[in-house]
């Protein structure tokens, strides 16, 4: 920028606030006028604060330094002033224009830190370089490599190993920041397949990046040393000299576990190329005669480099020309000595004119350059130039670099396609979808207009998977990404979220929601029938369905989070519709699953504080005497009071709670077992305990009833374990061996719920079941329904012809126990008798019932 406009910047506001680059302005006095967002990022302190503070005051660091005076002499002399200026304080460097305006100065700068750090790197490059052709020693090069790698990251440490050919293993070469201990440990290490990073790299030829130590198998050999060490992860790159062969490795180690970003493998790349010039210098020099090493050093040591070096006379005439840059640009050494540098200029002469312009200068340049080969092609280069003087100072020649980067620019685009596209599809995967819905949300706010984010699951996916397997699945997402790119507009975002669930972005639906929701669900209904339409799987005719969730947005009254969040729940919803449908986004849904987290975070909480307690409903016989009982759970909720297992027992198995809480009911019930044991009353009652398919599935159930066993002192033969159906499904070989494991000790299992399943009869002859219990759906109309009443006279003759006891859960009212009785149902349970009731309340019951028929006769539910 140039120039400024000398009126105040009022009228201007709105648009410097939204620049990129950091604007302020100050009046006459120094004290800040306007303070853009960018600045107030930049200067780490709310514009609100600082509006009105006189500049000198509140960055004091300033006073005195060449900064103030560059200030002063914009303000006072009312002429533009540029620079260049670090901030120690911050520890960034910044690009500063200071331009008058009329009631002050208007200022604006830009963080230009990481330019000066990639100019410090590639001066430290060229330096070394530079060191190693003027003969420096092996260790002073390989410390000023690995301190310039250090100084990129002081979080990582660098090595150098080198590999002796005869015996094929790996020597320490350097490592000023590695601990002792572990220098020790790896050095002399032979290389292999399977030998941490270095040792792989040497062996392999090829890099090998390993993100965490600590789980991963080629360090299995070398984990305890390196944890030891602190050491979490590992990049090891192979030096490797001009014909291929593997000199060593160069290593960098950090003390977290994290993958290197593209910048960090460039580091890698360009360290070990370092090294490996040094070590072919050093071959080059042990296999020369001491009076040849003196006269020929350089200029082998600069042929052998990979990339390509020429050097260039003041006069423009090559007189230097490597064997690289005969592969780079296509001339030979006889072709190239003598032409004039502008030779390679892809255009015109203008940029080499630059080029040696700033050498002469600055004594050095770096940049990226189009250049020309002998066929005429052009193509890029990395380009390093520095300036040679003769004995006296004075300017003799120009020594360049050129590193071909035509395979680094494609690299680059790969490792973006990779990080930010989904290589199935080629849709932008979820960071993509992530940043351009914030984005979207930025840009939203500021228009005021309304879009909306759509979650689309494929229906039955997994079913295509199982049947035609993952190829023909893959096939689908690709005609569905297709399909979907195809039905909404080239501004909207079609994105693949993960499996067979993509994600649509649709912005400018209108200023209104009730607009929005009309445009929306248009869209969302195109996208429907198009996925609608069936699919060519290779000749394979194809019929798939989605369902699709909508939220919709305006502003930024949601984040990106909560926006994909709401469209997930609408999509569920439009499965529990029945799917191939659409759904908007209700808060209802979202209070639902809130009330869902709380509940789990109370019960995680209750079992603590031991919250839960048992409940006992008797069993009764015909004769209506108490023969046992069945542990019912209950919560005794801090707020709610007594709460009963239908509310929340589906939660605590989707969560996993039902696992310690069934071995809380086990331990519970075992101890009740126990202290009944020691009661005249209550010696010979047995006591059911219901056991989840979840619980019962985990591999240490059987130990863990054992356990509760054992430390209650329970006996076992007093114990019944109650399974559904459910158990039954996945795996009856593993259940029964289970089953037989506890049937051994004594333990009884009752099948619950009979009739309501599956109801498999090769269960009842396979698995050692003592008891059948007819669930209360059927008990409920024995006397009103005859399909009903016929179903539960054939459940309890089946039972007795299998020599399997019968219990009839749900009994009312006296003429469903008579209705019962007359079937000859072995024992009975439900409110006629007695409602679940607490342990003492159970006790007190027990002791004061009539042992007789007339009990039941005159019972009163308690």
């Amino acid at each position: 920028m140039n120039a400024f406009p000398v009126a105040s910047p009022q009228g201007l506001i709105p648009t410097l606030d939204d620049i990129t680059d950091a604007f302020i302005t100050v009046d006459q006095a120094w004290r800040f006028t306007f303070i853009n967002k960018s600045a107030e990022v930049l200067l780490q302190q709310p514009r609100h604060a600082l509006l009105g503070q006189e500049l000198w005051v509140v960055f004091r660091d300033i006073v005195g330094t060449e900064l103030e005076l560059h200030y002063r002499i914009a303000m006072e002399e009312r002429r533009p002033i540029e620079c260049e200026n670090y901030y120690a304080p911050f520890e960034q460097w910044f690009e500063v224009h200071a331009h008058p305006i009329s009631n002050g100065l208007a200022i604006y700068f830009k963080d230009i830190t990481a330019r000066h750090r990639r100019e410090l790197f590639a001066n430290a490059q060229m330096r070394i370089m530079e060191r190693i052709a003027a003969g420096a020693p092996l260790g002073e090069i390989l410390t000023a490599v690995i301190d310039l790698a250090e100084s990129q990251d002081s979080s990582i440490s660098c090595s150098v190993l080198f590999l002796d050919p005869e015996t094929r293993r790996l020597r320490h070469g350097a490592a000023p920041k590695l601990p002792q201990e572990f220098i020790e440990g790896i050095d002399g290490v032979e290389i292999g397949i399977v030998v941490g990073s270095c040792g792989t790299a040497a062996y392999l030829g090829e890099p090998v990046i390993v993100e965490d130590i600590s789980t991963h198998p080629l360090w299995k050999d070398f984990r305890d040393l390196a944890l030891r060490c602190a050491l979490r992860s590992c990049w090891s790159m192979p030096i490797k000299g001009s014909t291929g062969q593997v000199y060593g490795t160069f290593a960098v180690y950090a003390g977290t576990p994290r993958l290197p970003d593209p910048a960090e493998m460039e580091l890698l790349k360009t360290c070990s190329y370092m090294v490996s010039v040094v070590i072919e210098r050093e071959r080059a020099i042990a296999s020369l005669t001491e009076n040849e090493r003196r006269s020929r050093e350089q200029a082998s040591l600069l042929d052998k480099a990979q990339d390509a070096i020429f050097v260039v006379t003041m006069d423009g005439k090559i007189v230097f020309w490597n064997k690289s840059a005969e592969r780079l640009y296509g001339w030979t050494k006889e072709e190239a000595l003598g032409r004039s540098g502008q030779t390679l200029s892809c255009e015109d002469d203008t940029a080499f004119v630059a080029i040696v312009t700033q050498v002469l200068a600055a004594g050095e340049w770096r940049g990226e350059l189009t250049v020309r080969r002998k066929d005429g092609t052009c193509f890029m280069v990395d380009g390093r130039s520095t300036l040679v003087r003769d004995d006296n100072g004075a300017p003799y020649s120009i020594l360049s670099i050129h590193t071909d980067m035509t395979e680094r620019k494609a690299a680059q685009r790969e490792i973006h396609q990779l990080a930010f596209y989904d290589p199935l599809t080629g849709l932008p995967n979820r960071q993509l979808l992530m940043n351009r819905l914030e984005h979207e949300l930025g840009a939203n706010s500021r228009r005021r207009g309304a879009g909306a984010v759509m979650f689309i699951d494929l229906d039955n996916f997994k079913s295509l998977n199982d049947t035609l397997g993952h190829d023909m699945g893959d096939l689908l997402l690709q005609q569905v990404a297709q399909r979907l790119s195809h039905a909404v507009r080239e501004s909207d975002t079609v994105a693949r979220w993960g499996g067979d669930e993509f994600v649509v972005v649709v912005d400018q639906l209108g200023m209104h929601l009730t607009e929005a929701v009309g445009q929306a669900d248009t869209i969302a209904e195109q996208i429907r029938e198009a996925l609608n339409v069936p699919y060519d799987l290779n000749s394979y005719e194809h019929h798939s369905t989605p369902s699709i969730g909508v939220a919709l947005f305006q502003g930024k009254a949601a984040t990106v989070d909560e926006l994909l969040k709401h469209a997930d729940l609408a999509m569920y919803q439009a499965k529990a519709a029945g799917r191939n449908t659409i759904r908007f986004f209700d808060p209802q849904m979202q209070a639902a699953i809130t009330a869902r987290v709380a509940m789990e975070t109370s019960m995680r909480r209750s079992l603590l504080n031991n919250d839960f307690l048992l409940y006992y409903q008797p069993q009764v016989d015909r004769d209506g005497r108490i023969v046992g009982a069945e542990a019912l759970l209950r919560w005794r909720h801090p707020e709610r009071g007594i709460i009963s297992p239908v509310v929340f027992i589906q939660l605590a198995e989707e969560t996993g709670l039902i696992l310690p809480l069934g071995e809380w009911i086990l331990d519970t019930a075992c101890r009740q077992l126990a202290d009944w044991a020691v009661r005249e009353h209550t010696a010979q009652l047995s006591l059911a305990v219901n056991v989840s398919a979840r619980q019962f599935r985990h591999p240490e159930f059987v130990n863990q009833v054992i356990a509760a066993i054992d430390k209650s002192g329970a006996n076992p033969f007093r114990l019944k374990l109650e399974l559904t159906e459910s158990v039954l499904l996945d795996d009856v070989e593993g259940t029964a061996h289970k089953m037989n494991q506890l049937k051994a000790i004594g333990i009884e299992f009752s099948l619950d719920d009979f009739g309501t399943g599956y109801s498999s009869l090769s269960y009842l002859r396979r698995l050692p079941f003592e008891q059948l219990k007819v669930d209360q759906s059927f008990v409920k109309d024995v006397l009103v329904n005859h399909e009903d009443a016929t179903l539960v006279r054939t459940i309890i003759t089946l039972g007795r012809n299998l020599g399997l006891k019968v219990v009839a859960e749900g009994v009312m009212t006296q003429s469903q126990f008579d209705f019962l009785d007359e079937c000859v149902c072995d024992a009975f349970q439900g409110y006629f008798l007695s409602s679940p009731i607490p342990p003492e309340d159970f006790y007190e019951l027990v002791m004061t019932r009539s042992h007789s028929r007339d009990a039941i006769q005159s019972h009163t539910v308690p």
